[in-house]
């Protein structure tokens, strides 16, 4: 079953598929494609995605693929952060609550700060 409801994608600009199972999220993502749309794949699995070009070329829509992760690097990475050797404070760039998101998001290439942005859904 695809992870997603479909109406959530109605009119989106952007799409990030970040489910871990692509080839059931990337069907629902094509029929919902608006012209110019993006969708990035941060996504990695061992399963073969299949993707119609139709929609793509249809809506001049873009397909982005981005490593979203080190291969494999992070038992190292959190070893030397246990070691004090790396502060991890120094990768964040910016702490947001969740309702900060939409004007950051508005920010978008404008933004200044660098590193990774931390958004805090609950100060439970």
């Amino acid at each position: 079953q695809t992870p997603l409801r479909e109406t959530s994608l109605l009119d989106a600009e952007v799409h990030v598929e970040a489910s871990g199972n692509p080839a059931a999220t990337l069907p629902v993502i094509e029929r919902h494609l608006r012209p110019g749309a993006r969708c990035l794949v941060v996504s990695r699995t061992d399963l073969a995605a299949l993707i119609d070009s139709n929609p793509w070329v249809s809506h001049a829509a873009r397909l982005i693929g981005a490593r979203g992760h080190c291969g494999g690097i992070y038992p190292y990475l959190l070893n030397l952060f246990l070691a004090g050797r790396l502060d991890p404070t120094a990768l964040v760039g910016a702490t947001l609550s969740l309702e900060e998101v939409p004007a950051a998001l508005a920010r978008g290439a404008t933004a200044t700060s660098a590193g990774k942005t931390i958004v805090r859904v609950s100060d439970h």
